[in-house]
């Protein structure tokens, strides 16, 4: 049976962490849903679709058209995953590196995927194409987001405010 163990450890620690930090899934969660997620295969684009958005500008200056354009000149315009138009360029949200190119569809699914292998998005968030290029995503003047916290940490917060509102009211 695969479960959350079968992953790289990378991949595990992401999925914690995106999960947890998204719909507040504990580890035991997580891994009944990658269970789960076996008997079912991530929707991917089969055949490249129409767009209505004009073709994507490479143009710009800022920091990330400049990525956009290496990434075209190393792989190409389409999108890592399908055989759609790139249009984003895709990074890990913890640790800030750029993965690669992806289309709007895939952009917005790739991270949900809880395949340990056999399909495009386990593949891609396995071994990240761009990877090799130690590209790091500009934060764009955010502040850094702090560490997710995990199950016990939220636990422990979650006592220390209900012992502080107990002793103030």
């Amino acid at each position: 049976m695969v479960g959350l163990e079968d992953l790289t450890p990378g991949r595990r620690e992401y999925l914690q962490w995106f999960h947890g930090r998204h719909s507040g899934a504990e580890r035991e969660d997580l891994d009944r849903m990658i269970r789960e997620a076996v008997h079912r295969r991530c929707s991917v684009p089969l055949e490249a679709i129409e767009l209505l958005s004009p073709p994507l500008s490479t143009t710009g200056t800022g920091p990330i058209a400049v990525i956009r354009r290496r990434l075209i000149a190393t792989y190409g315009s389409t999108c890592m995953t399908c055989p759609m138009r790139g249009e984003r360029v895709d990074h890990d949200h913890r640790t800030g590196f750029v993965r690669g190119f992806l289309c709007n569809w895939c952009n917005g699914r790739v991270d949900h995927c809880l395949h340990v292998d056999g399909c495009a998005y386990a593949r891609y968030l396995t071994a990240p194409p761009a990877a090799a290029l130690k590209i790091r995503y500009p934060n764009r003047g955010r502040r850094p987001r702090p560490p997710a916290l995990n199950a016990d940490e939220r636990r422990a917060l979650r006592a220390e405010i209900a012992a502080q509102e107990e002793s103030s009211g």
